[in-house]
């Protein structure tokens, strides 16, 4: 699980379906990226990332592991 991510969507947005809706995805797709079942390429990396006022390399690592 990124642990990570799901800390930053939480913090900025409250929800994963808050989240979700920000970026236009369905709210399915955010929890499979968040727990590693689904790996997003690097522009959707940066623009989720963009969404969350970070770098892609503060919420991803090596495809969807978390850092910490």
């Amino acid at each position: 699980m990124n642990t990570v991510l799901k800390a930053r969507i939480i913090e900025k947005f409250r929800t994963q379906i808050d989240f979700s809706k920000v970026i236009g995805v369905n709210e399915l797709t955010v929890s499979r990226v968040i727990n590693n079942r689904k790996k997003l390429s690097k522009p959707e990396q940066l623009r989720w990332a963009k969404a969350l006022g970070c770098a892609p390399g503060k919420v991803f690592l090596r495809g969807q592991k978390c850092l910490g």
